[in-house]
C-alpha cells in the first residue's frame, strides 16, 4: 500500500487534508479522524495509566506538533475523548518543545521523591 512506501511528510500532509475535511462536514472524513481521534486518546489514556501514581490528582497532557497543534477541531475531538479516561486528565498549553518538557518533569519528579 501506499502509506507503506510513503515519506513521513506525505502522511502527514495527507493527514491534515483529512481532517480538514471533516471539519467542514465530509461525512467519511469525520468517521476517520473521530475514529483517530479516540485512538490517540486511547494510547494517552493507557500511557498516563502505565505510568501512575502521579504525584498530583490530574495526569498533565500537552498537545504537541502535527495535527493536534494546527487543528483546533481536531484537538477539540481528542480532548472530548480524554474526558472519558477512567481518570481526570488535564490538558495544558506547551511552555517547551516535547523533549525539553519532559526532561523538566522528570527532574522535577526524581527531586520530589529524593526529598520525601
Amino acid at each position: 500500500p501506499w502509506v507503506g512506501r510513503a515519506e513521513k511528510a506525505d502522511v502527514a500532509a495527507l493527514a491534515g487534508r483529512v481532517v480538514a475535511a471533516a471539519a467542514e462536514g465530509d461525512e467519511v472524513a469525520l468517521g476517520i479522524v473521530r475514529r483517530e481521534a479516540g485512538e490517540l486518546a486511547a494510547h494517552v489514556t493507557a500511557l498516563a495509566g502505565r505510568l501512575a501514581p502521579w504525584p498530583r490528582e490530574e495526569v498533565p497532557v500537552v498537545y504537541h506538533g502535527g495535527v493536534l497543534t494546527t487543528s483546533p477541531f481536531f484537538a477539540g475531538l481528542v480532548s472530548a475523548e480524554l474526558e472519558r479516561a477512567p481518570f481526570p486528565l488535564r490538558v495544558r498549553p506547551a511552555v517547551a518543545d516535547a523533549v525539553a518538557g519532559a526532561l523538566s518533569y522528570a527532574l522535577r519528579l526524581a527531586g520530589e521523591r529524593a526529598a520525601a
